[in-house]
């Protein structure tokens, strides 16, 4: 890719002969916003494609991490099927070094875009649940028992399409664990998702949607993407968000004043985090990554990583 580059960089830098400065910078100018175009859309679809690698690890992450089961068969074909697509986009990423002309890389835009829309076909096809998953009183989690199933013979996880909504402000502890049987089980949600409470979703990895907690009690240590945006209502002390590699819109952090820690590394956050400004002046460290910040107040902040 690099030679081909420089090739064309270099025929534009051999603009000699009879003409004058004027047509030879024109010259020269087409030439190098049409390098740059093509170096700008290289970099967006290898962004693509690293964003499409995270989506398909996490959730081959979540599927290896339920526990084996005689009912473990039920997500093998899933699985079988993301990992051809796994490999398909290491191909595709691969194929990048070999563009030269902006032909090469529209076909390889093209083909990425096929295998986002397999991608998506995938999970929604493949949901064991196609409704909302509510759960905020007695007979809410009554139902819902009778949606997802945990006992011994009982699938290994769910792929719901829908949105989930949990709330703990009106259950009793029994019921709480109760329901934490049914929503440990959950592996990709296609909707959004909105907590309140101490929520175990142990097996999540993909949100297609927003996700909004109104603490940090919400138990998703394999969660890697969210497509849409993340409210944190409520939060308070350490929020630590650093495991969730991709963050498609805005995050949003209403309980500023009660924030000690903020730890963001190494999420790919496609928007701004509290519009762009946001005051922390509790917390001792901030790390925001992605995320867009025009002004951050941390006057207490040992340490600061803006991204």
């Amino acid at each position: 890719m690099k030679k081909g580059l420089l090739s064309l960089l270099a025929l534009a830098l051999t603009v000699v002969g009879c003409q004058n400065y004027d047509d030879q910078f024109e010259e020269l100018t087409s030439q190098i916003t049409s390098l740059q175009s093509t170096v700008d859309g290289l970099t967006g679809v290898s962004s693509a494609i690293t964003a499409l690698q995270s989506t398909v690890g996490g959730i081959q992450t979540a599927i290896a991490a339920i526990p084996t089961t005689d009912n473990v068969a039920d997500l093998s074909g899933l699985a079988t099927q993301l990992d051809t697509i796994s490999s398909t986009l290491a191909a595709l990423q691969a194929s990048l070094a070999d563009v030269v002309t902006a032909e090469d890389l529209a076909t390889i835009s093209n083909t990425l875009g096929d295998v986002e829309a397999d991608v998506h076909e995938l999970l929604t096809g493949s949901s064991a649940i196609s409704q909302d998953i509510i759960i905020t009183t007695a007979a809410e989690l009554e139902y819902m028992e009778t949606v997802i199933e945990t006992g011994e013979n009982s699938p290994s996880g769910y792929i719901v399409t829908g949105n989930v909504t949990i709330s703990y402000d009106d259950l009793s502890a029994d019921e709480i664990t109760r329901s934490n049987a049914l929503t440990a089980k959950l592996i990709t949600v296609i909707g959004n998702v909105d907590v309140d409470g101490a929520v175990d979703f142990a097996a999540l990895a993909y949100i297609q949607g927003n996700y909004t907690v109104a603490d940090t009690d919400a138990l998703e240590p394999l969660l890697r993407n969210v497509t849409g945006n993340v409210t944190l209502d409520g939060a308070a002390g350490t929020i630590d968000y650093s495991d969730l590699a991709t963050i498609g819109g805005n995050v949003v952090i209403s309980n500023t004043a009660s924030v000690t820690s903020l730890n963001f590394a190494g999420s790919n956050i496609g928007g701004s985090l509290n519009s762009g400004v946001i005051v922390l002046a509790n917390a001792s460290s901030v790390d925001v990554g992605g995320a867009t910040i025009t002004q951050l107040t941390a006057n207490n902040a040992d340490t600061v990583n803006l991204g």
